[in-house]
């Protein structure tokens, strides 16, 4: 199911939705609510990665409160290399 008007996208996937970063920055949610215009909104459930691997985990709920500013929360990580 998919809702969408002109100001605000909501997005609900039965699957995994991935966001990526040009600056290498992945994550991964099956809920997503984001404002274009504003960048701001919420990702629930969601799997992250930060670019060169520097650091990679899992969160509640993202935050995103405008352009490249992020608040996590119930969040576990690792900066230890990923297998596989």
């Amino acid at each position: 199911m998919r809702r969408s008007t002109t100001r605000q996208t909501t997005r609900w996937t039965p699957a995994p939705y991935p966001l990526r970063k040009d600056s290498g920055e992945t994550i991964v949610t099956p809920l997503l609510r984001y404002e274009l215009d504003t960048e701001r909104g919420s990702a629930e459930d969601a799997q992250f990665a930060f670019a060169a691997g520097a650091a990679r985990g899992e969160a509640g709920r993202i935050r995103f409160e405008g352009r490249d500013a992020l608040t996590l929360e119930s969040v576990r990580y690792t900066t230890c290399a990923g297998t596989g």
